[in-house]
């Protein structure tokens, strides 16, 4: 998995594509990518809940310098922290409004009407770029699938999610878990000629909702009997949910970009 530390982005490089008006100069930045485990993004999440998209809508910043887009979720289910409000609003950044665009590589797309599962990052200031843990891979779509007669899970690349590898903590799609390199096969019991070994797509099942939202509860439980006891483990934290004030994104005064209404 990809995840970027909280005190700054990590991993990828963002391209602004210039379909902006005139007096709209988008930043660039360059980052570095840091691999990471589902495992460890359900430890570092400070929220993880299930969600409908009710609404998005994007606009350029009061200093004409970026673009926003605020994304609504209602129909809100916690699965990690509480959450009080009825609603949940992220910004992120980029976006397109009338003829002024800005693209953002790695920026989670949502759609009005999704059903979702977001984890939400920590230390979220006026600042950030992105509030979602990892970008696209902190994403996940709920989709039924009728040939299996269930909502399965597809991940913020499109891949079906078809089960969890427990011992490498990590996500397993319809095009096979994650190899780091292909396995030598000796031929007619001689290593003078070896084949390469690939593993094959697994596309014979998908992982229901309830199984999805089941593994990250017991991963949960799991950081939990590791804590020292009087500690909170990560099955315990109440995360917050965050409000922006938009008037005050010219400011140096931190106030993280989710927006609870």
């Amino acid at each position: 998995m990809r995840d970027f530390p909280n005190n700054h982005l990590a991993g990828m490089t963002i391209f602004s594509v210039l379909l902006l008006l005139p007096s709209f100069t988008p930043p660039v930045f360059a980052t570095t990518l840091i691999d990471q485990p589902f495992k460890k993004m359900v430890h570092e999440a400070e929220q993880i809940f299930e969600g409908v998209v009710t609404s998005k809508h994007s606009e350029r910043s009061k200093n004409g310098k970026t673009m926003y887009t605020f994304v609504q979720f209602s129909e809100l289910s916690p699965i990690k922290g509480n959450i009080e409000e009825s609603t949940i609003t992220l910004r992120l950044e980029g976006g397109q409004a009338g003829n002024n665009r800005l693209s953002v590589e790695g920026m989670p797309e949502f759609n009005e009407g999704e059903k979702v599962i977001v984890f939400v990052r920590k230390q979220i200031t006026d600042k950030t770029i992105c509030p979602i843990l990892g970008w696209e891979e902190g994403q996940f779509k709920i989709k039924f699938d009728p040939e299996f007669n269930k909502e399965t899970i597809e991940d913020g690349l499109g891949r079906k999610i078809t089960d969890y590898d427990a011992n490498k903590g990590e996500l397993i799609t319809a095009a096979g878990p994650r190899v780091d390199r292909p396995t030598p096969i000796p031929v007619n019991g001689t290593t003078d000629k070896l084949v390469v070994q690939q593993e094959q797509p697994n596309d014979s099942n998908r992982i229901s909702k309830e199984d999805f939202i089941l593994k990250i509860q017991e991963i949960m439980k799991e950081a939990d009997k590791n804590q020292p006891q009087g500690i909170s483990g990560a099955g315990t934290d109440e995360g917050t949910p965050y409000s922006l004030d938009q008037s005050s994104e010219e400011t140096e005064a931190v106030s993280p970009p989710g927006v609870n209404k």
